[in-house]
């Protein structure tokens, strides 16, 4: 690692599980968004991208 601070170590071991999880739901976004666009749906692609990062990322941000 980068630093041997063993609060920041500690802090971030205890955040690494909840970024797991965050990953997972935006890998399948990613690769959701990716087929849309394959298959010429942009507007699609659009309002996901609009739904998840907006409305439910600010919402879970807010708490």
């Amino acid at each position: 690692m980068f630093t041997n601070d063993q609060d920041i170590l500690t802090l971030t071991s205890l955040v690494l599980p909840i970024i797991r999880l965050c990953e997972i739901g935006n890998c399948l976004q990613t690769t959701g968004c990716g087929v849309l666009r394959g298959t010429a749906r942009p507007k699609v692609n659009a309002n996901i991208n609009l739904g998840c990062f907006y409305l439910v990322g600010m919402l879970v941000a807010v708490d």
